[in-house]
């Protein structure tokens, strides 16, 4: 019998492992001198915020160790400011690329993106533990 040996790797490795393969396509992405237009032309600040929201959501989910229960203020906050100093941090990386720079409304988006989905992650802790499937199918008494 083969055992693939992808599931000897720990779990917490697969959920790092996803934010540093992220956060390395962000810091790919802005190496690049001109990025290509997307469709639509989305605002840039958009597209900051949503990488940002994704990464604060991996990052989240690899401090709380993959579960809601352990999705605390503290696991927000902190996951929430790391993302934003990696923001920051590509920006200032940003300086150095030819014709790109650095922008304090690009650290602000990645700001927004992180905070929000954060928060989102957070009331979603607070909803999910609130409640189990039992509790959701039980009547309640009257």
């Amino acid at each position: 019998m083969r055992v693939n040996p992808f599931r000897r790797l720990p779990a917490a490795l697969w959920r790092w492992g996803a934010v540093g393969v992220y956060a390395l396509a962000i810091f790919v992405a802005s190496s690049q001198s001109r990025i290509p237009s997307l469709p639509g032309r989305p605002s840039d600040k958009l597209l900051h915020a949503a990488a940002y929201a994704v990464l604060s959501l991996l990052v989240i989910a690899a401090a709380a160790k993959g579960r809601w229960r352990a999705v605390t203020g503290r696991v927000v906050l902190a996951s929430a400011v790391a993302c934003v100093l990696y923001g920051v941090s590509d920006e200032l990386h940003q300086r150095f690329v030819p014709g790109r720079d650095a922008s304090v409304g690009d650290v602000a988006a990645d700001a927004v993106g992180a905070f929000g989905a954060a928060g989102a992650a957070y009331a979603w802790s607070i909803i999910s533990r609130g409640s189990s499937r039992d509790d959701a199918l039980r009547t309640p008494p009257r």
